[in-house]
């Protein structure tokens, strides 16, 4: 979406373009010359650029640059009339932004992403460069639906947006449980070589993390996704086996 700013800038410069040509060929008429300067193919471009990213399907810049006379629009809502002046430009930006979340089809502009196991809420997905241009309608939808929206570069996702309350129950239940209350406190003893400890102790200085921490997060990780869990541990042992026969059969061989 374009900034306000940007939006400001462009149109200004644009109006006070054509303003300068139209005052170019009155003077030539006191003349005696009559001209029709044509518009220059930059500015026309930039003026349906400028309509493409706002977006503007019913040409209200046009008309604010070209026709308008009193810049005043009016419309009738549940039953009121409501008016609005739209002389400023950045009233305009407000007007044609809050038009485009009314009257976007965010629907259509996602795709299902098919369904995971571990998904704990559905999912769809958006190109980045439609996200971009509707993105006030996009997010005005996520207000009331309860998905996550992955933003996708040419159909690979590479971000994903939720709304808040969506996030909040997703992720509350991870805190912590308070302390002194037992009815919600599980307390989990693992045992750890004394070497091994003190290996991945090394292994995780300079990142930042303790070895409680990691255990701490991978008992979550297995908690929310215990296939997955399942699936790594059972590769971790038959790694571990290896190891294990490869070093016996190195200590059988003879001198």
């Amino acid at each position: 979406m374009i900034s306000r700013k940007l939006f400001v800038d462009t149109l200004v410069g644009i109006k006070k373009e054509f303003e300068n040509r139209d005052n170019a060929e009155k003077e030539l008429e006191k003349l005696g010359m009559r001209f029709n300067i044509d518009r220059t193919p930059f500015l026309e471009s930039m003026l349906e650029i400028l309509k493409e990213i706002v977006p503007d399907p019913y040409d209200y810049i046009g008309w604010w640059l070209y026709d308008a006379s009193d810049y005043c629009v009016s419309w009738e809502e549940d039953g009121q009339k409501i008016e609005k002046d739209l002389q400023d430009p950045n009233d305009l930006y407000d007007f044609l932004l809050d038009g485009a979340v009314k009257t976007t089809d965010v629907e259509a502009l996602l795709a299902d992403v098919p369904a995971k196991e571990y998904d704990l809420v559905p999912q769809k997905i958006i190109e980045q460069t439609d996200f971009l241009r509707y993105m006030d309608a996009v997010l005005n939808y996520l207000e009331t639906h309860d998905i996550v929206i992955q933003i996708a570069q040419e159909g690979v996702g590479k971000y994903v947006v939720m709304g808040v309350k969506l996030y909040h129950q997703l992720f509350e239940g991870l805190k912590r449980p308070k302390l002194g209350n037992e009815d919600n406190m599980i307390t989990v003893e693992i045992q750890i070589d004394p070497e091994l400890e003190c290996r991945a102790r090394q292994a995780f200085e300079g990142t930042g993390f303790t070895l409680e921490q990691v255990c701490e997060m991978f008992i979550v990780w297995c908690a929310h996704y215990p296939k997955d869990a399942s699936k790594w541990i059972e590769g971790a042992k038959k790694r571990q086996e290896e190891r294990e026969k490869t070093s016996a059969e190195g200590e059988q061989e003879p001198d």
